[in-house]
């Protein structure tokens, strides 16, 4: 898909271009051993599993890829950022290719919570892990309304700076405050915006990132 839809020039890493959030993202959840929780496997299948099944379909049939698939709605969001992201064509202007791929990569999200509900309730799973993935979830979703760049030099920066490399967070060998500071405090303000209502998640999220914008500087 790299190779292919990278939606912009590829100059550095491992040539994914605007993919490269999607490869540090599903990297950092193995190395961390959130593979293991439901909700962030079965979530990730939607961002990396079936894409690339739409992205097969997309090689082989082109504006009629998503025909063959049961999600269509996804399948055709998937299909904009392909068609607008192909290094074949002659693309738009980059930032639209971003908020494509943010759009396909939000409805994945949403879509993979609707067909699993009680996902992200799992009560098997300490609360501080379930109300991370919330609050991550919001979080990205500010990210996307921001167009925020997802390639991949930006998006290890941000994985480096932020995100903890144990899980499930709250058990013995992971708990939050044992977390390096600058990590810590992010994973104190996800947690949190995994807690408040809708609306005041959509007020603290910006500061979330400005705060850790000026920790990757």
């Amino acid at each position: 898909m790299g190779k292919i839809v990278p939606g912009r020039p590829i100059r550095y890493g491992h040539a994914v271009g605007l993919l490269g959030g999607l490869y540090v993202q599903t990297t950092w959840q193995k190395a961390s051993g959130r593979d293991e929780i439901a909700s962030w496997y079965h979530l990730n299948s939607y961002l990396t599993v079936k894409p690339h099944e739409f992205f097969l379909s997309y090689l082989t049939y082109g504006s009629k890829a998503c025909s063959f698939h049961t999600r269509k709605n996804l399948c055709l969001l998937w299909l904009k950022y392909f068609f607008a992201a192909d290094v074949r064509r002659d693309s738009p202007r980059r930032d639209d290719v971003g908020r494509l791929l943010w759009r396909a990569h939000m409805e994945s999200i949403y879509t993979g919570i609707r067909d699993r509900p009680g996902i992200l309730d799992n009560p098997a799973v300490p609360f501080e892990e379930r109300y991370f993935v919330k609050g991550w979830i919001r979080f990205v979703q500010h990210l996307a309304n921001i167009n925020f760049p997802t390639t991949e030099k930006i998006s290890q920066s941000l994985s480096d700076k932020g995100l903890p490399l144990c899980s499930p967070l709250g058990a013995k060998w992971c708990k939050v405050r044992q977390l390096p500071l600058v990590k810590r405090a992010f994973v104190k303000k996800i947690i949190l915006l995994g807690r408040v209502t809708e609306g005041r998640a959509r007020s603290m999220a910006p500061d979330i990132l400005r705060s850790l914008d000026a920790e990757l500087r």
